[in-house]
């Protein structure tokens, strides 16, 4: 599965809620991407400035908390510094197209959205303790 996007201005990628890539700052649209194997990750960004050089690193699914065959949440956010001449493109490949159904399991541990606290098991109601 592998994300390729250009962009200018700011850029940053995050996998399983940790930053994978980080094209910070003001400049020319410059490229960026994540792939995703069963068994890494490899990121590849630009780096400095016109020209710029492309560097890729390898990490593992473990590095990200990911194991193969699970769903995980993959943010892309792109913020415009100029009033004009905004740049982005993202390419997508690879991915399952089956859409997900996300929903909480109150009592869980893992507070989701639309959840204030999950104490897990302790979900009682009592004072001080989720309801």
């Amino acid at each position: 599965m592998t994300l390729d996007f250009t962009g200018d201005d700011d850029v940053w990628v995050f996998l399983n809620r940790k930053l994978a890539v980080d094209l910070g700052g003001w400049h020319v649209p410059v490229p960026g991407s994540v792939t995703i194997t069963g068994t890494g990750v490899e990121t590849c960004q630009a780096v400095g400035a016109d020209p710029y050089e492309l560097v890729c690193e390898d990490s593992t699914l473990a590095d990200y908390g990911i194991e193969a065959g699970n769903v995980y949440e993959i943010a892309v956010f792109h913020a415009e510094r100029k009033v004009k001449g905004s740049s982005f493109q993202l390419t997508l490949s690879g991915f399952n197209q089956v859409p997900s159904d996300c929903t909480t399991d109150c009592g869980d541990g893992v507070i989701a959205v639309g959840e204030e606290c999950d104490d897990g098991p302790l979900n009682d109601g009592d004072y001080n303790h989720c309801s």
